[in-house]
């Protein structure tokens, strides 16, 4: 019985198949070759290439502003083949110059400068010098002013003593106005 039924079942199944496969076939119509003419075509782009490829180059860049020459058109050697654009060559002129303005404006401030601070230690030197005159002066003075105690004290002791010394007063005050007189020739030597 089992078998029986798997028979039955494959019989339904094959059935299907069959009537399921039957629905959608198309009918071809069979014909025999001849000769006619073609009567579907085509069109593409068709594209070609050069036997030798020429290369073009300028000798700066920029932008073109127009080309007087058609597809096709001879040229020879030294024609004009374009015109450019020159107004970004002429705004770069005139930053480049004044670029070279600022720059030369600059080295003659830097000589200004130089010429300044070798005058300000000219100056410094002058017044460290005047600054060693002086105190070479006033060393003398004080120099002077202790020979000038001494006299003063020897001439007290020999007016105790009561012996006159008449011109020892008199040559300090000499040794004094000679040394204020150097210290004033040094300073004007320096200036």
């Amino acid at each position: 019985m089992k078998n029986m039924k798997n028979i039955s079942a494959l019989f339904v199944l094959i059935l299907a198949l069959v009537l399921c496969g039957c629905k959608g076939a198309k009918e071809l119509e069979l014909t025999n070759p001849r000769k006619a003419d073609i009567q579907e075509s085509f069109s593409e782009p068709a594209k070609t290439r050069l036997v030798k490829t020429w290369r073009i180059t300028m000798p700066i860049g920029g932008r073109i502003r127009r080309i007087e020459l058609e597809p096709g058109d001879k040229i020879s050697k030294g024609q004009k083949i374009v015109d450019f654009d020159l107004v970004p060559f002429e705004q770069s002129l005139t930053e480049a110059s004044a670029a070279v303005k600022e720059l030369e404006s600059q080295v003659t401030i830097n000589e200004y400068n130089k010429l300044e601070k070798t005058a300000l230690k000219e100056t410094h030197a002058a017044i460290d010098a005047t600054k060693e005159a002086l105190k070479a002066a006033d060393a003398q003075i004080d120099a002077e002013k202790a020979r000038s105690d001494r006299a003063t004290k020897e001439l007290d002791r020999q007016n105790n003593s009561s012996k006159p010394m008449p011109s020892l007063k008199v040559s300090s005050k000499i040794i004094s106005s000679r040394l204020k007189l150097r210290l004033l020739n040094s300073k004007n030597r320096n200036s």
